[in-house]
């Protein structure tokens, strides 16, 4: 009897453990689970450091393929109806924003970037998304971007190789791949922000 009920109490604590953990993984970043392929993990933690694994490597494929060379060719307009291409933003530092509607951390990432820009105004800002206009319309109007917004431009994701968002990516004044930093928290801010610096010298 005594054995029984030993087996009866290690099995409600697995459940109760088990349900705690899928809890737990219910709260993790939509990114972490977006790409987390399969792959069970059961602690906050442990997903953070997946995601940075994955922002790094994102980054650094990126910058391997990129960085030092002119950036790919690209003609996107923006809202205004202005094109944008890779030749016409030469002669300035040029940081290159992707993002997209689905990607709570692009979305709060606005106000800050906002900021920056009006930091450094000598330095071209442009956000870059695969969303139409109407998609990101109520976005861009809650959140209000201080700078161009170019839409339905896929074809300039696949040419640098982005496929996490936010991504920033930054171009000195030759038109050539300077940095690369894929995330927002305050530390790739931080980063972002020092990148910029060292490119306007």
């Amino acid at each position: 009897m005594k054995k029984f009920a030993g087996i009866l109490v290690w099995l409600l604590l697995s459940v109760v453990t088990v349900f705690a953990q899928v809890q737990q993984e219910e709260k993790l970043p939509p990114l972490f689970k977006e790409r987390r392929s399969g792959k069970v993990m059961f602690s906050r933690e442990q997903a953070m450091r997946e995601i940075n694994r994955e922002r790094l490597e994102h980054s650094n494929a990126i910058f391997m393929r990129w960085g030092g060379k002119l950036c790919p060719v690209f003609a996107c307009k923006d809202l205004e109806g202005k094109e944008w291409t890779n030749a016409n933003i030469r002669g300035k530092v040029t940081l290159i924003n992707f993002w997209h509607t689905g990607a709570a951390p692009s979305i709060r990432e606005i106000p800050w970037l906002n900021k920056l820009a009006e930091k450094y105004p000598r330095a071209n800002f442009l956000a870059c998304t695969f969303n139409t206009p109407a998609q990101i319309k109520k976005i861009v109007e809650e959140t209000s971007f201080l700078f161009p917004q170019l839409t339905e431009a896929k074809a300039v994701w696949q040419a640098f190789g982005v496929d996490i968002s936010p991504t920033a990516i930054i171009l000195n004044k030759e038109g050539k791949v300077f940095a690369v930093v894929t995330g927002a928290n305050d530390s790739l801010k931080r980063a972002i922000e020092e990148k910029l610096k060292e490119a306007y010298k």
